[in-house]
């Protein structure tokens, strides 16, 4: 993924709601997160973990779920989550997510 002058990390309130939005429902654990980490375990295994590779596919994840968010609460006004967000979002999956990633179980 090419990335722009606006992808550094910013924590914010916005991306806070949004990381525990993602981290917290179940649906996108277990269609998004569990593949993705299972995928880096393997990729660590095999001794070619890349930590940019791994944060910009948690960034689709999180742009995912800033989907998923403004549909499940829309009748609240929709949040434009910016790419900052979503970014600092992915930065703190992959810090959360990098344990289980480098476990071997």
């Amino acid at each position: 993924m090419k990335r722009t002058k606006s992808m550094y990390y910013y924590p914010t309130e916005e991306s806070f709601e949004l990381y525990l939005y993602t981290v917290n429902t179940s649906e996108i654990y277990k269609e998004f997160t569990r593949p993705l980490i299972e995928l880096l375990r393997k990729r660590c295994q095999q001794g070619v973990y890349d930590e940019q590779k791994a944060i910009d596919a948690y960034f689709a994840i999180a742009t995912t779920a800033a989907k998923m968010y403004n549909r499940e609460f829309a009748s609240e006004g929709v949040v434009n989550f910016s790419v900052r967000d979503r970014f600092t979002v992915a930065i703190e999956m992959e810090k959360r997510y990098l344990e289980s990633v480098m476990s071997n179980d």
